[in-house]
């Protein structure tokens, strides 16, 4: 994996190396997290009222449109900011149901 028998492969994995860190181990930027998270509110406002008039986004069913979160909101719900949602009681029932029927 390496490549330590040739000089050339070994140079080219450790600048790949430094490609990679370089851009995903850096250091998280609060301002930028802080102004991303306001955003988020104002999406999560629209997803509440949305939820008080249905069980899920499209409807009373699980749509593509639901399911469409599944990804970026289980990663969102990782981090230490997982506790927004429970400012929005809708969308946190919302996502419980989810993840219980996938």
């Amino acid at each position: 994996l390496l490549r330590e028998n040739n000089l050339q492969e070994s140079a080219l994995v450790d600048v790949w190396l430094n490609v990679e860190a370089q851009q995903y181990n850096r250091t998280p930027d609060q301002k930028c997290i802080g102004e991303c998270i306001e955003k988020m509110k104002k999406v999560l406002d629209v997803y509440e009222a949305r939820l008080s008039k249905s069980k899920y986004l499209a409807g009373d069913f699980v749509s593509l449109a639901d399911l469409r979160h599944l990804p970026y909101t289980v990663y969102f719900m990782r981090t230490p900011y997982a506790s927004v949602f429970d400012s929005y009681p809708r969308v946190k029932a919302w996502w419980k149901e989810l993840m219980r029927c996938v």
